[in-house]
């Protein structure tokens, strides 16, 4: 994540924390809401704009930056070892999920079929390896960060692309929460490199509104999955027709 964005959801993350909405924000800058928001989906904050959303939350740029600090120490890239522990078991895989995406202990057991004590092995294994810890009273705090990315080719996506992939593309993607946009075309190398960029851009928006709404209650979250891809492709059905 670029020092611009980093900087962009820490603050995201201090609105949230103080029920700050992006029309407050354009109210004190003295702007349109369509202007706030375009700016933080862009990264695009001028020092003087900072300045005064920190002014608006009551903190200095110190505590901004502290902020960042904290964000940046997170772990980005789990190991491969941390990465076949967690997929070597299932129920361990699903509790990672869950406290990936901020549940308690209370919202696992209430949901999932577990035990406490199994929950509590779970997390403890979690604690071992350095995902989270495990705090008195069975708190979590998470030590990976939200947009942490996968080993190439390693366990969790081959985990991924064996049992999870194609249960997930299983759909029509008619009902209204769920979209689907297949395009073919040819571009040059630098258009592929642009649309690889748009692409990781809108990936990190997903990550940071999945950030913002962690704080609402599980009844109030749906689990979603997003899916961009791009790569250079021909149908394998047409390859016979290829000249050699």
């Amino acid at each position: 994540m670029s020092q611009s964005d980093l900087l962009v959801q820490a603050l995201k993350q201090l609105l949230k924390s103080q029920n700050l909405t992006y029309r407050e924000v354009a109210k004190h800058l003295h702007l349109s809401e369509a202007s706030i928001k375009r700016m933080f989906a862009n990264s695009q904050l001028t020092l003087e704009r900072i300045d005064a959303i920190c002014e608006f939350l009551g903190i200095e740029i110190s505590d901004l930056l502290q902020k960042m600090q904290q964000m940046s120490k997170r772990i980005t890239q789990l190991t491969l070892e941390q990465e076949k522990i967690i997929v070597s078991n299932r129920r361990l895989c699903l509790v990672t999920i869950c406290v990936v995406n901020r549940w308690s202990v209370k919202d696992i057991l209430n949901y999932y079929n577990l035990t406490e004590h199994e929950c509590i092995q779970y997390l403890a294994e979690l604690d071992k390896i350095k995902i989270i810890e495990l705090l008195p009273k069975n708190k979590i705090k998470l030590l990976i960060s939200s947009n942490f990315v996968w080993i190439p080719n390693g366990p969790i996506q081959k985990f991924f692309q064996q049992y999870i992939l194609n249960d997930f593309i299983e759909s029509d993607f008619r009902h209204e929460n769920e979209e689907m946009i297949c395009q073919f075309g040819m571009l040059t190398s630098e258009s592929n490199a642009l649309f690889r960029k748009k692409l990781r851009q809108l990936a990190e928006e997903f990550l940071i509104l999945k950030e913002q709404d962690s704080g609402e209650s599980i009844n109030n979250r749906i689990g979603h999955a997003c899916v961009l891809m791009i790569r250079p492709w021909a149908p394998a059905i047409f390859k016979e027709f290829i000249k050699v």
